[in-house]
């Protein structure tokens, strides 16, 4: 393998670390256009992480999803600065810029009450913000947050309840701290106070973080996601070769799982979790659905699960669909949006649930009654920071 092969393969391997916890530079926002993205879906690639997904024989309807408006602002961010922009437009309304010379912005999310973004002065000392807009969009007021990580440890992926009053946060040791460990997960009341860290028997990390509405239960997917190349005709990618072959890609993950814990209370003098307690959900897809599992996030209530699922292919070629899974049996309920380009990614949504966040080519959208919508387009999509 050449190093040009090597840097393809291991852009896909960081894409399926990613799924929405980084962003790069973003352009000004333009007209909506169709692009070809081949660079692209293979450097954004499976946020695959971890739901299991079998195929079903049922019959199941295109739905729509939910009435409710989407929020009028939405944030991406980069190591510098968070910019916030109406979701109708893109026009930039506010911007919130590194607090002090040395930090860099890391995670975002977002909740009824703000935006909520790390920023590390080095790869462990980590500090927390809440953000929040006036009346225009315009950044009102930015306040520290109180959250005490375990020694050692940084985050590598953020959620927050829609009513701000819970931050969950996956964690890693940080460099030069030795092996990475056992899988942690945080919660901290922003509300009362205090934090409270669950943790597994195994190593890694717990990733793509979504909180339900009340912060009582953390859905996360587990890291370690084997990412692999072939031809989309069956044949075998030649070893050697990939950057040469002119063939169609198809780029998949390994066995994708998605967990959810109860966290039930949090605060001083709670303790310590046990991360095992978590339960796993196999979401069965209908038979007529494509498979490859490209994000997942809980509904504010608890009950259902939004997936992108559908197959990623090199020349943007496929069927990308957003469906809903029920939360307790794991049954698909509704296919809430198909779309005709592979690699259809879901990098979150508003706290109602009811507005996915998209990842299509090099296209940030959103997803509603009326279809698809472009919000902007970047240019780099590996792991987009946006929120709203």
């Amino acid at each position: 393998m050449n190093a040009a092969e090597e840097r393809v393969v291991a852009r896909l391997r960081d894409a399926a670390g990613a799924v929405g916890e980084t962003v790069g530079e973003v352009p000004p926002f333009p007209e909506a256009r169709r692009t070809g993205w081949w660079a692209p879906v293979l450097a954004a690639v499976t946020a695959a992480g971890a739901v299991v997904v079998t195929a079903a024989a049922m019959t199941v309807g295109v739905g729509v999803v939910a009435v409710g408006r989407a929020p009028e602002y939405f944030a991406v961010g980069d190591e510098h600065d968070v910019v916030f922009r109406r979701s109708d437009t893109g026009q930039e309304t506010g911007r919130f810029p590194v607090p002090e010379a040395g930090l860099r912005f890391g995670l975002l999310a977002s909740a009824r009450d703000g935006f909520y973004v790390s920023a590390s002065a080095d790869a462990c000392a980590t500090r927390f913000f809440r953000v929040r807009l006036g009346p225009g969009g315009e950044v009102a007021r930015a306040e520290p947050l109180t959250v005490e990580l375990p020694e050692g440890t940084r985050p590598v992926s953020m959620a927050v309840s829609a009513d701000g009053a819970r931050l969950a946060y996956g964690l890693s040791r940080c460099p030069g701290a030795g092996a990475n460990g056992v899988e942690r997960l945080g919660v901290t009341d922003l509300a009362g106070g205090g934090s409270r860290v669950f943790a597994s028997h195994r190593e890694g990390m717990v990733s793509r973080l979504s909180v339900t509405g009340d912060g009582r239960f953390v859905a996360f997917q587990r890291t370690g996601v084997e990412v692999s190349l072939s031809a989309v005709d069956g044949r075998e990618v030649p070893e050697g070769t990939v950057s040469a072959w002119r063939g169609v890609f198809g780029v998949k993950s390994g066995i994708p799982e998605v967990w959810v814990l109860d966290v039930g209370a949090v605060g001083t003098g709670t303790g310590g979790g046990d991360l095992g307690a978590a339960r796993r959900v196999e979401l069965r897809a209908a038979s007529d659905v494509p498979m490859g599992m490209h994000g997942v996030r809980i509904s504010a209530d608890g009950r259902s699960f939004t997936a992108a699922l559908g197959p990623v292919h090199s020349d943007g070629k496929g069927t990308g669909v957003i469906v809903r899974f029920d939360a307790g049996d794991g049954g698909q309920t509704e296919v809430l949006h198909r779309d005709g380009t592979s690699g259809l990614r879901l990098l979150g949504g508003d706290a109602s649930g009811d507005h996915p966040l998209v990842l299509r080519g090099d296209e940030i959208g959103t997803v509603g009654t009326d279809g698809y919508r472009m919000l902007l387009r970047v240019r780099e999509p590996t792991g987009v920071r946006i929120a709203w």
